[in-house]
């Protein structure tokens, strides 16, 4: 009997060590990327984009930024964060600062670092400090709030319509909900539903990019590196549909996640979602990390196409950092213009826009796709 007994408490304890690492029952839909038709970035269509829309963000030493990380446009206002100089700061849409967000240190209102932000129906500022494990809330002044320590570590945050969150939690955290990956909170981040964990064993120590939910028309999308799903939510959290995405032969072995730093050689045949991916009824546009490469890839999902290619801010993609409700939202850096210039290429852009890179400055590009045209 007391066999018995200890055999039926093993079965036990094995099935709760069972983790649900996808979101289930969920429409899926599932891409086979290398085995869609392919084509260089720079055979797509002309009439596919959009004429763009530049902001040449001004040189304001209260808010210079090096590197954009993170990019929202919410109404007529652009926040941008930027990881190097640990600044959130906010412009209008000429692209004229109006706001830095906090300060750096420990002080009320201050932060070590921002690990992701989010702004509420109200205009709210939710900022996460990824060092102090904190949120912070600022309001749509931007003066500072409250501040509260979390009960678990968040890479992600993202503001719901119903005042709750959507969280995407470290793969390290040992707080409360240690090892679920995308969590649904309340208005004071108490949890309402995990939706996946993290398969047991991952390294959480290695990261080949940042991630962050997209907020796009009707959706919030979600996807993570070494993960092939991506999934779209409600703006109120509720879990609607997921995209697989199928690498065949070259999708990662959950072997590889494990003591990564030691099969590193593997990921020279191996591919995987990165940053972030757009999700349109037209299109799928994103990143992928193919054979320790950074590639940007746009398909064409009325045709079938897909059009794949190293990242360069000048070609017809640019260097996407975000989407918003204007369309796509890319970058260019000053450094890689007068590079650009010095190998004696000529860059299709306005003289104003020419201009203020060549005074330092940042530029956000705004355009569209349209793969109907």
């Amino acid at each position: 009997m007391k066999l018995l007994i200890i055999f039926i408490l093993a079965i036990y304890l094995l099935g709760c060590e069972k983790r649900q690492t996808q979101i289930t029952d969920l429409v899926t839909e599932q891409i086979n990327f290398f085995s869609l038709t392919q084509k260089n970035l720079d055979d797509i269509p002309d009439k596919y984009i959009s004429s763009p829309e530049y902001i040449n963000i001004a040189l304001d030493s209260n808010l210079l930024f090096n590197y954009a990380r993170e990019v929202r446009i919410i109404g007529n206002k652009i926040y941008i964060k930027d990881d190097l100089q640990k600044v959130l700061g906010v412009f209008d849409m000429s692209g004229h600062g109006i706001a830095k967000i906090g300060d750096v240190g420990r002080a009320p209102g201050e932060y070590l670092d921002i690990a992701s932000f989010s702004i509420d129906n109200y205009g709210n500022v939710h900022l996460i400090d990824g060092r102090l494990d904190k949120r912070n809330i600022y309001d749509s002044l931007f003066n500072f709030v409250a501040s509260e320590k979390l009960p678990f570590e968040i890479d992600i945050l993202q503001c719901l319509d119903d005042g709750g969150f959507l969280l995407g939690l470290s793969s390290w955290n040992k707080g409360l909900s240690a090892n679920d990956k995308i969590i649904k909170t309340d208005s004071v981040l108490k949890p309402i539903e995990t939706f996946c964990q993290y398969a047991k064993g991952t390294d959480p120590n290695y990261w080949i990019s940042s991630y962050q939910f997209l907020q796009y028309k009707d959706y919030i999308i979600y996807n993570r590196f070494f993960d092939n799903n991506v999934y779209l939510f409600s703006r109120n959290g509720e879990a609607l549909k997921s995209i697989y995405f199928d690498f065949g032969k070259k999708n990662v072995p959950e072997v590889a996640l494990k003591n990564i730093e030691q099969k590193e050689e593997m990921f020279d045949r191996l591919c995987c979602l990165q940053e972030f991916t757009i999700v349109d009824d037209d299109y799928l546009l994103g990143y992928v990390w193919d054979e320790r490469k950074d590639k940007i890839f746009l398909i064409d999902r009325i045709k079938n196409v897909l059009y794949l290619g190293e990242i360069d801010p000048f070609n017809k993609l640019g260097r996407v950092i975000g989407v918003c409700d204007k369309g796509i939202i890319s970058c260019i850096y000053p450094g890689e213009y007068l590079e650009y210039k010095e190998q004696g290429k000529n860059a299709q852009l306005p003289e104003d826009v020419k201009e203020h890179l060549e005074n330092e400055g940042v530029v956000l590009c705004l355009y569209s796709l349209n793969m109907k045209n």
